[in-house]
């Protein structure tokens, strides 16, 4: 499963600025995306992540916002955002290193299960990068951002069973009080 925030790190391993902060990268990332959309927050301003929620989606403590999410069965979106992605590629990519994310992103296609991009010789390889990031995007968009918690079963017998699982103790021990609401 793709996630938003191993998409973007892979990603900023290619930068032209690997010094550039995460929330600068993310959100030129995203940029295409939110203008092809046509995508704005509650003040109806263009969509833009703040260091918080960038720091959430990149540590996968926070889901893709819906805004995203929800512009994702536009008309149109897809050929919109392959055109914006061209910019994106030639202000934050590294040119020196195309052809080795060319094979790092068909690759990644590959196992998500992305139809590979037909390479002609006559398009430049800046296209076929807008290609294969805005699929890559998309996919991101769609999935889970959330760290999925990891369990190790340690005996079974039967019915029975002792597992180890990890994440945030707190989720698993509490309920969440605020959604649990009794009727009088």
């Amino acid at each position: 499963m793709l996630k938003m925030s191993s998409l973007t790190k892979l990603l900023k391993e290619y930068a032209l600025n690997p010094a550039s902060s995460d929330e600068e990268f993310l959100n030129a990332f995203l940029c295409p995306f939110v203008t092809a959309g046509n995508i704005k927050n509650k003040n109806l301003e263009e969509f833009h992540l703040n260091p918080s929620r960038t720091s959430e989606l990149m540590n996968q403590k926070a889901e893709v916002p819906q805004a995203l999410r929800r512009a994702l069965p536009r008309y149109g979106i897809k050929e919109e955002t392959i055109e914006e992605m061209v910019s994106f590629v030639e202000d934050y990519l590294n040119p020196n290193r195309y052809p080795q994310l060319v094979g790092t992103l068909s690759n990644l296609m590959k196992e998500e299960g992305i139809g590979s991009i037909p390479v002609d010789d006559t398009l430049k390889v800046q296209n076929i990068l807008s290609v294969m990031l805005t699929e890559l995007l998309m996919k991101a968009i769609s999935e889970s951002n959330l760290a999925a918690p990891e369990i190790i079963l340690l005996w079974k017998r039967g019915r029975n069973s002792i597992d180890v699982q990890s994440g945030d103790l707190f989720h698993f021990g509490f309920d969440n009080r605020h959604k649990k609401r009794t009727l009088s």
